[in-house]
């Protein structure tokens, strides 16, 4: 969204197929209400603002206030969670939409925009009827526009802002940050890129998750033919690395699809989830440089360790589902989405760890404990651990551990060490 977009709204024949649902709570979840046409005045209908949306079919226009005035959004294919996908990040902050409409598309033949040089339509003059991503690459002398006049068809325009800064590799995201790196990704990217939240920790913080793949069903719904895959990070809120990886990935794969291969292999067959941040409490409670964890952002915000807290395929766990809500709503996501593969990024050592984590006797280390499926794990922990310079060495060379080693840079999690509660036991690789 631009806050100085302009748009045109006087068509009066339209020409296409228009589908908005909104709701009167975030992330889908209240009352819920479907439009194919313009609503003046959302508390008409019995809501007193909109707080997410998904668009189906067709562009439309939302609005601040009713009537069709105030700030404008423009909404474009796509889920909005809540208010701040189709705010953006600009100065303005608005939390309401309160009336919106479609946007009757024009052909380009149709469309024609006379734009001047000063304001009432004076100075030099500029006739175009096509898009336009710089004015001034195109042959227009002036940084602005005075005045224009829309003669014919629909337009939009938008005002020069700084362009998204590129990534740097040389710092880590906090809280807004990633959520602002994320929507932006999410904007860019419509066709292969969906963002949503799937709970809230103990602080209120979302719990992001970006679903790539190409052409992702609006309604959130499975992709036919595509295995889902998800990787998870920052578990533990202060081994941060994950975090930052994740959301390399998610920009590698943005990034290269159509350009790169192998990014467009796997965006176009495979359903892939990826959630930088489990622990984003304990991420904003660490600190820089603190390797001993002395500012306790391991844990959330209730001082719970979330990969020792979720059910135990040999134990009872005695944790309260108010304390661990990040652990709840990860529970929640993997059994709606079924994913047949996972991977949890942790930092400490380097390894690629397979399932079990634990077994029947909980010996503290050493104890093989194989999965139904131990080959099939085995030899995707290989896979990656070959693909990794430093894994496959099997001598991380850890300055809290350095004589630790690990054969083939692998190894089995209760054999390493055993403990209850991990997430491979419950939602194993």
């Amino acid at each position: 969204m631009e806050k100085d977009s302009k748009m045109a709204l006087n068509i009066t024949k339209p020409m296409g197929p228009w589908k908005v649902t909104v709701y009167d709570q975030e992330n889908f979840q209240g009352k819920r209400l479907e439009f194919t046409s313009a609503c003046q005045s959302i508390m008409e209908c019995g809501v007193d603002n909109i707080r997410s949306l998904k668009v189906e079919c067709g562009a439309w226009a939302g609005y601040e206030h009713s009537s069709f005035c105030g700030q404008q959004f423009v909404l474009e294919r796509g889920e909005y969670p809540h208010w701040e996908s189709w705010s953006g990040s600009n100065a303005y902050h608005v939390e309401r939409m309160m009336s919106f409409r479609p946007v009757f598309s024009a052909n380009h033949k149709e469309s024609k925009v006379v734009l001047f040089q000063k304001e009432n339509f004076m100075g030099a003059q500029w006739e175009i009827s096509d898009d336009y991503p710089s004015l001034q690459a195109m042959g227009w002398a002036n940084n602005e526009i005075g005045s224009m006049q829309v003669q014919s068809g629909a337009t939009r325009t938008v005002a020069p802002s700084a362009e998204e800064p590129g990534e740097t590799y040389d710092r880590y995201y906090n809280y807004d940050a990633l959520t602002e790196r994320l929507q932006s990704l999410a904007r860019k990217y419509p066709h292969i890129a969906n963002l949503s939240s799937v709970g809230r920790s103990v602080e209120g913080r979302q719990l992001w998750v970006m679903r790539i793949t190409k052409d992702p069903p609006a309604d959130g719904g499975d992709a036919p033919g595509k295995p889902k895959f998800k990787y998870v990070g920052n578990m533990h809120g202060d081994e941060t690395v994950s975090r930052q990886v994740l959301v390399y990935v998610l920009e590698y794969l943005l990034t290269g699809y159509g350009a790169e291969p192998r990014a467009t292999e796997l965006v176009d067959t495979t359903d892939v989830y990826i959630m930088p941040s489990m622990n984003p409490d304990g991420f904003e409670k660490s600190v820089e440089g603190d390797c001993a964890g002395g500012h306790a952002g391991r844990n959330n915000a209730k001082d719970k360790d979330l990969n020792r807290s979720f059910p135990d395929q040999y134990s009872t766990s005695s944790e309260e589902p108010e304390s661990i809500p990040e652990v709840m709503a990860v529970i929640r996501w993997i059994r709606e989405k079924k994913f047949v593969l996972s991977g949890n990024l942790h930092g400490g050592t380097v390894v690629s760890s397979y399932p079990f984590d634990d077994s029947a006797i909980h010996l503290g280390k050493g104890r093989y404990s194989p999965a139904e499926d131990d080959g099939l794990f085995r030899y995707l922990a290989l896979v990656y651990a070959r693909n990794h310079p430093g894994m496959k060495t099997g001598e991380p060379n850890c300055p809290d551990a350095p004589s630790e080693t690990f054969t083939d840079g692998i190894t089995n999690g209760a054999q390493w060490y055993d403990v209850t509660g991990m997430r491979s036991t419950e939602c194993p690789f």
